[in-house]
């Protein structure tokens, strides 16, 4: 999985249409071509290596704690309020996995009764599949549709449980009546 695009409103401190691309947007060169570690293809990639600079108290931290808090969602699905309380915050992300393209977008709001977790609110989920030939058209909502998944989780797990939770099926097979656990 990829991440393409993490867009934030009432995000801390930050301003409201907060957005990090990490497809850059300039054409790539040979030496681009040659240094590249993270390719999807030719013409869609994402850097590997990535600087934030900036003064004192402009938001570095902030930033960095989005991005974490994202790869959160995305790889437990769950997430946790912090000191600095994100509940409010509107995200959209979009990312590339297993050759489709995903625009995600909920409100993280907090809930007495689910204690330091946050709920997930307004989910929605959008879907394209991923052609090399509109790959300048990966941000443009015209290419997605939105999928209808039946919320069957709790407050606190977002609905992208149903697209990345890998599920594996064990099948075991005995020749005697001994069961080795």
């Amino acid at each position: 999985m990829q991440i393409l695009r993490i867009k934030a409103n009432h995000y801390k401190n930050c301003s409201n249409g907060l957005h990090i691309d990490f497809v850059p947007t300039a054409r790539k060169t040979e030496e681009d071509k040659t240094y590249e570690l993270n390719q999807i293809n030719d013409s869609l990639f994402v850097f590997s290596t990535t600087a934030i600079v900036g003064k004192n108290a402009s938001g570095k931290t902030s930033l960095l704690k989005l991005i974490e808090n994202v790869y959160r969602i995305l790889g437990s699905f769950q997430l946790e309020d912090e000191l600095m309380s994100i509940s409010g915050t509107q995200l959209e992300i979009t990312f590339y996995h297993e050759n489709r393209l995903f625009r995600y977008e909920t409100e993280l709001v907090r809930q007495n009764n689910l204690g330091k977790n946050l709920s997930f609110t307004q989910e929605r989920i959008f879907v394209s599949d991923y052609f090399k030939s509109k790959s300048k058209l990966i941000f443009s909502p015209e290419i997605y549709t939105e999928l209808k998944l039946k919320r069957e989780l709790p407050d606190n797990i977002s609905i992208l449980f149903y697209i990345l939770k890998e599920r594996k099926n064990y099948a075991y097979y005995y020749d005697d009546l001994t069961c080795p656990f």
